[in-house]
């Protein structure tokens, strides 16, 4: 067509640019808004440029959607491959259990255990030796990734870093679980106190998540140096001590009857916080 040039032509003005232009049909010379973002340019129905960078509403959503499943699947594979190598090996699961074991043994010799002073002296019991064996699970896991060098490849993957702390988090908090289990049992034995109850899953859970989710930041930080396994302790304990705090507190209320009350409010509040700084420093710490 001689007329002049098509009213969806690239501009001469180059890309990123809009034009106004009297185009076939324009008799009253509405300006024609073009997109040049793209090649071919994106329209909407009525000819004119959608929103934004050449995307409309709906294909932003549909984006932000499968940014979300890519980040999920992601979460998911590295979790998946983490726990079935722990199953295969048993090295830090079996690690943690030990640990765990041995120290519910050591509180029950070394403590006064009457019964009107176990229900007192149970709940820290519990927790110290939880979370002595979860800080021995955070410091060899990923001891054993720097060696093999599987983080390396991780860091190489096209993976994004908040995804992978948060897959490393789910794996320690999973392992964490299940000596917690095995060893509830245990310590209703040794302390001869009702703690297999409802109320209590809450507050192990929380109270695992927001020492997971700590554990993880510091382990991948200490992970580089020589002195690891003390860095590690003297870097998370300091941190976790409202987890620690909250969670002997609600699990004493669980066990007599009374609730945990307040103190589970304040372990959902330092589980969110941790969490979010976690997802938000993770690209900084792992990449150190």
């Amino acid at each position: 067509m001689r007329g002049g040039p098509h009213p969806l032509a690239p501009s001469p003005a180059g890309r990123g640019g809009t034009v106004h232009d009297r185009g076939p049909g324009r008799p009253d010379g509405t300006a024609v808004q073009r997109c040049l973002l793209d090649s071919p340019p994106r329209v909407g129905k009525a000819g004119e440029c959608v929103d934004g960078r050449g995307l409309d509403p709906e294909r932003e959503g549909s984006a932000w959607r499968q940014d979300l499943v890519t980040f999920a699947a992601q979460v998911w594979a590295i979790v998946w491959k983490d726990i079935v190598l722990e199953l295969r090996r048993r090295e830090v699961l079996m690690a943690m259990a030990t640990f765990a074991l041995l120290a519910l043994i050591v509180f029950t010799f070394a403590l006064d255990l009457a019964a009107e002073h176990a229900a007192a002296v149970a709940p820290g019991a519990l927790w110290v030796a939880y979370l002595f064996a979860g800080t021995i699970g955070l410091g060899r896991a990923f001891a054993l990734e720097r060696e093999w060098g599987t983080l390396e490849g991780l860091l190489l993957a096209p993976v994004e870093r908040p995804a992978l702390y948060l897959a490393k988090m789910l794996s320690i908090t999973i392992l964490m679980l299940a000596v917690e289990a095995a060893s509830l049992v245990l310590f209703t034995v040794f302390f001869n106190l009702p703690v297999l109850r409802l109320s209590l899953v809450p507050v192990l859970l929380l109270g695992t998540v927001g020492f997971a989710a700590a554990g993880t930041l510091f382990a991948a930080m200490a992970a580089n140096t020589r002195a690891r396994e003390v860095l590690l302790p003297v870097l998370l304990f300091p941190i976790t001590v409202p987890v620690v705090i909250a969670s002997v507190k609600a699990t004493a209320g669980a066990i007599d009857g009374s609730g945990p009350g307040a103190w589970l409010q304040l372990l959902i509040a330092f589980d969110a916080v941790i969490l979010v700084v976690g997802l938000w420093v993770a690209g900084a710490v792992l990449e150190d």
